[in-house]
């Protein structure tokens, strides 16, 4: 007869299988790049990302202010805790425990990314605004840049430890590629955010071209707006090109998955722009055929990229004041 698993085992057994439902919920694209890690980055992938999830979920549903900041102070009480190895109990914060334990996850990177949920809350609003019942969450380029870094470039930072990579060349390539990603979701998620009552594109772009963001959405908007959301998008795609720097850094399974995630977001920047400036915002996304086609291209130049050594150019700069490194 076997011998029966210990309850520590099994807490750990239904974590794993809570955060794989999280993820294959939440994050389709995610979902489907986490598959080529090996299965212990697989599940510690999956359980950072319940953790981030349910997170961004607590202060989601907070009912007021005072509920979101409330929620905020409880998360990052609880989240001290997991990092410290303090008892914890229940989903996410079993997983998150073992992982910040197992790989000695930077728990500064954790806290900064509680602190992009503030942005959520979001600024006090203006008399319009709040007739509107918007909340604008960002008022400027430095503001949004701070906000991709808290709420998706500290997951590269996290991600870094899980994949074997401690080399700060490579934390640098991984907080931009996250916060291309997070500029992809803003530009993708305008019109969903807008009816949830939040604004992410930086107040100040839509003030510089006569946009109020309670009119947002008219129609007389739409070219402002996509003018935004194309400086965005050519801000996330020189952020994939420092990300992408960042590749020879990873062992070869770790830069696979990561490449596809990348190929697969910065795709849906693309079809946004291809939509053009009379699309009226609705949400993009990538199908599985698409998903299959990004994923071999991936592949393939992954495998082209390790084949071959570039030299490195020096003191080179795109657009944005963004260093690049080739890959």
């Amino acid at each position: 007869m076997g011998s029966l698993a210990s309850p520590a085992a099994v807490t750990s057994a239904l974590s794993v299988a809570e955060s794989k439902s999280d993820i294959q919920v939440g994050s389709k694209s995610f979902a489907f790049a986490s598959a080529i890690f090996s299965k212990a980055q697989r599940e510690s992938c999956w359980r950072l990302y319940a953790w981030c999830r349910r997170a961004d979920d607590a202060v989601d549903e907070a009912g007021s202010r005072a509920e979101a900041e409330f929620a905020l102070r409880d998360l990052e009480a609880k989240t001290k805790s997991a990092f410290r190895g303090e008892a914890v109990s229940g989903h996410p914060w079993v997983g998150l425990e073992e992982i910040a334990r197992r790989y000695q996850l930077p728990e500064q990177a954790a806290l900064d990314l509680l602190r992009g949920f503030a942005f959520d809350v979001g600024q006090e609003p203006s008399e319009n605004e709040a007739a509107a019942k918007i909340k604008i969450q960002i008022k400027d380029r430095d503001a949004l840049l701070d906000y991709c870094y808290c709420v998706a470039g500290t997951v590269g930072l996290l991600m870094c430890p899980i994949m074997g990579v401690r080399n700060p060349e490579a934390a640098r390539s991984a907080v931009a590629l996250g916060s291309a990603m997070q500029l992809t979701n803003i530009a993708r998620d305008i019109k969903e955010d807008f009816e949830r009552g939040r604004v992410y594109l930086p107040l100040s772009w839509l003030t510089e071209r006569g946009v109020a963001p309670a009119n947002l959405l008219a129609i007389e908007n739409r070219k402002p707006v996509f003018e935004v959301v194309t400086t965005l998008l050519e801000l996330a795609e020189d952020l994939y090109v420092v990300g992408a720097s960042g590749m020879r850094f990873l062992p070869w399974r770790a830069a696979w998955a990561v490449q596809v995630a990348a190929y697969i977001y910065r795709d849906i920047g693309r079809k946004v722009l291809a939509r053009g400036a009379e699309a009226d915002h609705s949400r993009v996304i990538v199908g599985r055929g698409r998903k299959l086609i990004l994923f071999f291209t991936a592949t393939f130049d992954l495998a082209k990229s390790r084949l071959f050594t570039f030299k490195r150019p020096q003191g080179k700069r795109n657009r944005n004041g963004l260093d690049i490194v080739s890959s």
